[in-house]
């Protein structure tokens, strides 16, 4: 059933990111409701190139912040391939921290972006092959946020 015929006093539907192709099945589905919003729609294409991109919801909270980040992360994973050296992985992961430095001197960075930022480097340093506690270490050397 349309969501105004089965709660009739639901006046307020936000729904925050969702698959543009579905706006026109959202909309039908809470046809009545007095007042729906739609963010954050993201096309198939976009959804496919940043599924695995652990920065691709930061693009709806700042989209100039968000893009950066979600580049970096993908300029570093493409970077750090298979074959890389452990000092070509060094450089990589050294630039992509610099990335957030620079951030976080523009705007700032709260505490959960910033487990965010430590997670993704400990990853892309884990697919590097580097040791944890080493790739932990360099994330405390290099980050100033």
């Amino acid at each position: 059933p349309i969501a105004a015929q089965a709660w009739p006093a639901l006046t307020r539907v936000s729904i925050d990111g969702y698959r543009t192709a579905d706006a026109a099945r959202w909309k039908a589905c809470f046809a009545g409701v007095a007042d729906l919003e739609l963010r954050g729609g993201k096309t198939d294409e976009w959804l496919a190139a940043n599924l695995d991109n652990p920065f691709c919801d930061w693009i709806d909270r700042d989209a100039a912040v968000g893009k950066r980040a979600a580049a970096a992360w993908r300029t570093a994973r493409a970077a750090l391939g298979a074959g890389v050296t452990a000092a070509a992985a060094s450089r990589v992961l050294k630039a992509f921290v610099a990335v957030f430095n620079a951030i976080d001197a523009k705007t700032g960075i709260d505490t959960i972006d910033r487990e965010e930022i430590a997670e993704a480097f400990i990853g892309l340093a884990s697919e590097a092959g580097l040791d944890p506690a080493v790739a932990e270490a360099r994330l405390d050397e290099w980050r100033d946020f």
